[in-house]
């Protein structure tokens, strides 16, 4: 299988999903033959086994960017200011503290305060939205979607007019 040829399975399964066309144009093969081009390729025993095999590895990633948003949720919606806080009540040494605490941390900012003649350097951190990450979790759970079916029943008589 040449490297144009694996090109055009990955444009065609990502980019340019279901395009064989545009698939082959981008791959590098010409424009004026690309229709045909395209077609050929995807009757070819080679590009139909690579392809997939690229199917299913993109599942996996798929599935695995799904595994993982769900996580990077959770520590978030768990997280605990208290894991960011030394024995004094100060905040910890951000560097020394584990990823799935730091990873809460959206933003942190210095400020250097003049009080009289000496600096204070103060570290001013905002979090993630433990709200929105539950209300993330809520959604991939399918926690608040309608289940309830309606059922409406007429009853239509059909008769003589009594006229």
């Amino acid at each position: 299988m040449t490297p144009k040829q694996k090109l055009f399975c990955e444009y065609y399964l990502t980019k340019y999903y279901g395009n064989a066309t545009q698939s082959a144009i981008h791959a590098g093969y010409s424009k004026k033959t690309a229709y045909s081009q395209g077609q050929r390729l995807l009757k070819n025993v080679e590009i139909i086994k690579y392809m997939s095999k690229l199917k299913a590895e993109l599942l996996e990633e798929m599935k695995n960017d799904h595994y993982d948003t769900i996580k990077k949720h959770r520590m978030i919606s768990d997280f605990n200011v208290k894991k960011i806080l030394d024995e004094t009540g100060n905040i910890a040494n951000l560097e020394s503290l584990p990823d799935d605490v730091t990873y809460c941390v959206e933003q942190i900012e210095t400020i250097i305060k003049k009080d009289g003649e000496e600096y204070d350097t103060v570290k001013k951190l905002k979090f993630e939205s433990k709200t929105k990450s539950l209300s993330e979790l809520a959604k991939i759970q399918r926690l608040y979607e309608d289940n309830v079916q309606t059922n409406i029943n007429y009853i239509i008589t059909v008769g003589e007019d009594e006229d």
